[in-house]
C-alpha cells in the first residue's frame, strides 16, 4: 500500500491496508485488526468480533484464562458478530448426555 490514498481509506475505519499482489496495480485490500477479523479488496471490510472465540476486554475470555463459559461446562454463543455489537454473548447451559430437548431451545437451568 504505497498509495497514500489508498492506505488512508483503510486507516478511517481503523484498518490495515495490505497488497495483495505488489506487482499488480489495485490490488490491495482493507484487513481488520486483531482481534477483529475480515477483509475486503479495495475498500474498507466489515469485520466481525467473534466474543466467544477470541480474547478481548468484552470477550468471553477478558484476561486470557479461558472462555469462561466453556470453563462452567457451557457453551459461548455470540448473537452478532458485528464488531460493533460487543458484550451481547452469553452462557448456553448443555442438556445432560442423553437428554432429550426440543430442536433450537436452550437447557432452561443447568444441572
Amino acid at each position: 500500500c504505497d498509495n497514500e490514498e489508498v492506505r488512508r481509506r483503510c486507516q478511517a475505519v481503523e484498518q490495515e491496508c495490505k497488497d495483495v499482489d505488489a506487482k499488480e496495480p489495485d490490488t490491495w485490500e482493507c484487513v481488520c485488526m486483531a482481534p477483529q477479523t475480515g477483509s475486503a479488496s479495495m475498500g474498507p471490510a466489515e469485520c466481525k468480533l467473534d466474543e466467544c472465540a477470541v480474547e478481548c476486554m468484552t470477550c468471553a475470555d477478558n484476561d486470557g484464562s479461558g472462555n469462561v463459559c466453556e470453563k462452567a461446562g457451557q457453551v459461548c454463543v455470540d448473537p452478532d458478530d458485528k464488531a460493533a455489537s460487543v458484550m451481547d454473548w452469553m452462557c448456553v447451559c448443555v442438556a445432560p448426555k442423553g437428554a432429550a430437548t426440543a430442536a433450537g431451545k436452550a437447557v432452561e437451568t443447568c444441572p
